[in-house]
């Protein structure tokens, strides 16, 4: 069986690289799916505490930026989740694709962002600890969703549940008209 995101993504890296994964991708994106579900909803927890521990002091900003970030990606889980369950064409995945690849950057921004915040609150043990909690479950959703990109990127193909688009072609269909009948020029036909 030759499957169609091989010409799509390459056979290299869809019969190589993605070799264990091959046999049934669709187990291993939703593998990573859940997995980043399940980090959203940890994030979330961890946000609400870190923007607690951040009220006042002129760090709340960190506070708001941890949970927006942390409602992001429950609202991202949602609308995958629709997507990969019910929604499965190539411009829903496709948009699902970009969304996770921009929330992939965003996590990497704020692992570093939290890192050096973590790194610079010496005296605060408490802010200190849940920024590196923070940083450390941000870094995880980093990587999961990044794998989730991946694969979502060399088995999209295997996902999408439309048929393939006709080619427009330009040429114009001769219709035969019976015999004696007469077609009105465009201008004079009524109704326009």
């Amino acid at each position: 069986k030759v499957c169609p995101s091989t010409m799509a993504s390459g056979s290299f890296v869809h019969d190589t690289l993605c070799s264990p994964f091959r046999d049934n991708p669709k187990k291993y994106i939703t593998y990573a799916w859940f997995t980043s579900i399940a980090l959203a909803v940890a994030i979330m927890i961890a946000g609400c505490v870190l923007a607690d521990r951040h009220r006042g002091g002129g760090t709340a900003a960190l506070g708001f930026a941890a949970v927006w970030t942390a409602i992001l990606c429950i609202a991202i889980s949602f609308g995958g989740t629709m997507v990969m369950r019910k929604y499965q064409s190539a411009f829903h995945i496709g948009t699902l694709l970009g969304v996770v690849a921009v929330m992939a950057n965003q996590c990497l921004v704020l692992v570093a962002l939290f890192g050096a915040e973590a790194n610079r609150d010496k005296n605060r043990q408490h802010k200190r600890e849940t920024d590196d909690v923070f940083a450390v479950f941000m870094f995880f959703l980093f990587v999961v969703y990044l794998v989730f990109a991946a694969l979502l990127t060399v088995f999209r193909d295997d996902l999408i549940k439309e048929p393939p688009r006709q080619p427009q072609t330009d040429s114009v269909t001769q219709v035969e008209l019976p015999e004696g009948a007469v077609l009105d020029p465009p201008e004079t036909a009524p109704g326009i």
